[in-house]
């Protein structure tokens, strides 16, 4: 079941990564907000990882949207998950891209 549900999230969250990368924002959004919710589904460190990611994703959205606060924020808040224990997070990947993607 976790591994069905992982390749779901994996796929909405890609789907908004193409779709913010179109500049289709609030299709994007939808998407990283679906991920979050598919990532409730699974009570696992997997779950912590995905929703980090998922965070980080919108906050590069609000990047491009100038909401530059709010950005900040949901870096946080995907920063605490990666602090409480999300596996291969705790290397520096994740710090790499909480930095920002210069690419997006």
């Amino acid at each position: 079941m976790a591994l069905i549900v992982s390749e779901i999230w994996l796929r909405v969250l890609t789907r908004g990564s193409n779709l913010m990368k179109r500049g289709d924002y609030a299709s994007a959004e939808r998407m990283f907000r679906a991920a979050l919710l598919v990532m409730h589904a699974i009570p696992t460190a997997k779950a912590r990882e995905g929703r980090a990611l998922a965070l980080y994703h919108l906050s590069l959205l609000r990047g491009k949207q100038n909401r530059d606060a709010e950005a900040r924020k949901l870096r946080e808040q995907a920063a605490a998950y990666q602090a409480s224990g999300a596996g291969w997070m705790q290397n520096g990947l994740f710090h790499y891209l909480m930095a920002g993607d210069p690419f997006l």
